[in-house]
């Protein structure tokens, strides 16, 4: 069972979902179903999945169809909210969530732009770099 809860950064529009629990393949794809209602709640298409006090319990197999799952539901999500800059924050001493990252990254290229990142100053750095600008100003902009 997992637990969700928004914090939206109105300075930065950076809306983080923190996800509490274990998550298998079933709970890990009820996680683009958060992911939406943060959008339509909030507005913004700054989004950090905090994953740092929850983990994956799915075994590869498992994971590796809930990647597919997960690029239909992809699809939706892509054609309600638009494009999407998505950062997954993992604990450093966390492995489990890796793989399944990986594959996701792989699996669904077209609209979404993710990172996968075990710093969450540079995840954030991330979501708010915009093309053309040095790391300065956006380092300013935080």
């Amino acid at each position: 069972m997992i637990e969700v809860d928004f914090a939206y950064q109105e300075q930065s529009g950076i809306l983080t979902i923190l996800v509490k629990g274990i998550i298998t393949h079933k709970t890990g794809l009820l996680l683009g179903e958060h992911v939406l209602q943060g959008v339509e709640r909030f507005g913004s298409h700054r989004i950090l999945v905090d994953l740092r006090r929850a983990r994956n319990t799915s075994p590869l197999f498992e994971n590796y169809r809930a990647v597919y799952r997960y690029k239909e539901q992809h699809s939706d999500i892509a054609r309600i909210a638009g494009p999407l800059r998505i950062a997954f924050l993992t604990d450093p001493d966390d492995s489990s969530h890796d793989l399944l990252l990986a594959m996701l990254a792989t699996v669904c290229t077209d609209t979404h732009a993710r990172l996968h990142s075990k710093d969450e100053e540079s995840a954030r750095g991330w979501l708010l770099w915009q093309p053309g600008s040095s790391k300065i100003e956006n380092a300013a902009a935080g």
